[in-house]
């Protein structure tokens, strides 16, 4: 497996769709270099449940992806500062 493997789990297409793929796409080339393998997956039922707010009548959705960086030695490991650069920089 590449070291410079990212995993995007998305909530749902329609959250999916609502990320600015730009951002994502500046940030993971200036982290990743100019050849990073992306993969795109739906969350699991229990991923979605997570980054779900269930306090009120209607779950809110608090967060629309997750960014894991694949690699041999280490697993899966949530990026959460690069979800906040992409996040941050979608905004501008």
């Amino acid at each position: 497996m590449s070291e410079n493997t990212v995993l995007l789990l998305y909530h749902s297409r329609k959250m999916l769709l609502t990320l600015d793929l730009n951002a994502a796409i500046e940030v993971l080339l200036d982290e990743f270099g100019t050849c990073p393998v992306l993969k795109l997956r739906p969350m699991s039922e229990d991923e979605r449940r997570s980054a779900e707010d269930h306090s009120g009548p209607i779950p809110l959705v608090t967060e629309r992806f997750h960014l894991l960086a694949l690699s041999a030695q280490v697993g899966a490991t949530r990026r959460l500062d690069l979800e906040e650069k992409i996040v941050h920089l979608g905004r501008k």
